[in-house]
């Protein structure tokens, strides 16, 4: 025991008190101090927190600024791209509808030439032949006279088409690409006023574009009849491919008006092993020749069309390799080497520049030397067989060859793409917007527009450097896409289509910009 208690003897905290009374007092008011400074800390922390949403949040306006402005962009390049492809596609339509006109034009002549040998067949008919047959013929000589007075209406309606058409393009082409800085400028300025393009980078994008365009598609122009240098072997493919493209879409009745007009018949007792059918052989072409006027030197196109009706025969001979009769192939009924004309029609729109009117409707145009075989000349039996009637071709020929219903300008300048094979992709846009950092709304300039006094020590606005900036980068193009998923837009051969200015499928799309990233990082090091 000492002091009256004993060793060990736990002490109550009043005993604890009175023996240490400074320890109390010591200790009082420590909690209010720490909390003051931890709602310091967390109140610097919240306004830090503040302004790195603030940047966080102009960030992302800009480049959606950026984004914006590139798909803008690349929206307007493939508007220019549809655009050409639907004058395209109406320039070859017309050129079919010139075709449809010419041979309109002579297969109504054809009919008129029918009507008058079949009225004069059934003038010999008595008492109601001759009022018949006269009925007969006036009708063909009016379907003619209407048909030829719409034809030279209609040809050059179709024909200052194409050539309005031509010019279109060149002007649409030049008002997209004049448009685009106005159009970057409003789309900018929606969507974050204090974004502004980077001068450096302006310029080189500009230019970098324009070779891009340049190198993707121009104007095919008159194709030279010498092709020498590249562009002249552009033009000439081109146009050779524009020429495909029209043959192409001929309707039956101005690739082919070949049919019988009496089914084959067999008169064992007047024509023994023959078989006799009235056949009508016709078609119109779309040629290329040798310009004349002005386009000397450089090639041309027209068309011509000639319809024939004759009387055609085939033999039935032995054939001791199949052991049994077998039928040759038709040809012109003629007796002592003289066969009978039934109709015969022609006509022709040749090339401006060309005074004359005078077209030579031979046998075989484009192989009429000595030297072609005979598969050359089967092959290129002008008119779809129309000389295989050759007393009315013959006719045709000698009657028609100066019957120029209307000269037209034939294949007019149009664009289309410069690269081979497969293209899927357009010229790229890249965009690259610029902000400084002090323009981003902190803490410190919502309390000076509120007119506080309070600042912040991690304050961007009033730390950073009058250089300091924020950068956004984006890049878009136009790709060639034709809907698989809808039977309205796939092809009717099932095949797949890559891009071309024929059809306008073309859209644009936001792309990986990694190709830029290099001279962005240059540009962001530079300032």
């Amino acid at each position: 025991m000492i002091g009256g208690e004993a060793m060990g003897e736990a002490q109550t905290p009043q005993q604890k008190r009175r023996k240490f009374p400074g320890l109390t007092r010591h200790q009082s008011g420590y909690a209010l101090v720490m909390g003051l400074v931890l709602l310091g800390v967390m109140s610097l922390s919240i306004i830090g927190l503040y302004n790195s949403g603030q940047v966080t949040s102009e960030k992302m306006r800009l480049q959606n600024a950026s984004d914006a402005a590139a798909y803008s962009l690349a929206t307007l390049s493939s508007r220019n791209l549809n655009f050409i492809s639907y004058t395209n596609r109406a320039m070859v339509a017309n050129q079919v509808a010139i075709g449809q006109m010419v041979g309109l034009a002579s297969w109504a002549k054809m009919i008129r030439k029918g009507s008058k040998v079949m009225g004069t067949l059934i003038k010999l008919v008595p008492y109601i032949g001759g009022v018949l047959g006269t009925v007969i013929e006036n009708a063909g000589k009016a379907l003619d006279i209407g048909v030829e007075k719409m034809v030279k209406i209609a040809i050059p309606i179709s024909d200052m088409t194409i050539k309005t058409l031509s010019w279109a393009q060149v002007g649409v082409h030049g008002a997209i690409h004049f448009a685009m800085p106005e159009l970057f400028q409003e789309v900018r300025a929606s969507n974050d006023p204090d974004a502004r393009m980077n001068v450096v980078t302006a310029g080189a994008s500009i230019v970098q574009y324009g070779r891009s365009v340049k190198n993707f598609m121009g104007q095919a122009d008159d194709p030279k009849i010498k092709a020498v240098t590249k562009k002249d072997k552009w033009n000439l493919a081109r146009f050779d491919e524009f020429e495909q493209v029209v043959q192409d879409s001929r309707d039956d009745f101005t690739k082919r008006r070949t049919y019988d007009w009496i089914s084959p018949i067999y008169i064992p007792f007047v024509f023994p092993l023959r078989q006799v059918k009235i056949a009508k052989y016709g078609g119109s072409e779309f040629q290329r020749v040798k310009g004349k006027g002005r386009k000397a030197g450089n090639y041309a196109w027209q068309w011509t069309a000639m319809d024939t009706v004759g009387i055609q025969q085939r033999k039935q001979k032995w054939s001791w390799r199949k052991r049994r009769f077998v039928w040759k192939g038709w040809k012109e009924l003629s007796f002592f080497g003289i066969s009978a004309p039934i109709a015969w029609g022609a006509g022709h729109a040749l090339q401006k520049g060309n005074k004359s009117k005078y077209y030579n409707y031979g046998q075989y145009p484009k192989c009429s030397s000595w030297w072609c075989n005979r598969t050359e000349k089967r092959r290129e039996r002008w008119g779809n067989g129309a000389w295989r009637n050759q007393t009315s071709a013959q006719f045709a020929r000698v009657e028609f060859a100066t019957r120029n219903i209307s000269h037209i300008g034939g294949l007019r300048k149009f664009f289309d793409l410069k690269k081979e094979g497969h293209v899927t992709r357009g010229p790229a846009l890249t965009v690259l917007l610029e902000k400084p950092l002090n323009k981003v709304k902190t803490w410190n300039r919502v309390l000076k527009e509120n007119k506080g006094q309070a600042g912040s020590r991690i304050d961007i606005e009033k730390y950073a450097k009058a250089s300091a900036k924020m950068y956004a980068l984006a890049k878009a193009e136009p790709y060639f896409s034709r809907a698989e998923d809808l039977s309205s837009f796939v092809r009717a051969d099932r095949k797949r289509e890559y891009g071309n200015l024929y059809n306008p499928y073309w859209q644009p799309r936001l792309i990986d910009n990694s190709r830029t990233e290099k001279a962005a990082a240059y540009v962001l090091g530079a300032t």
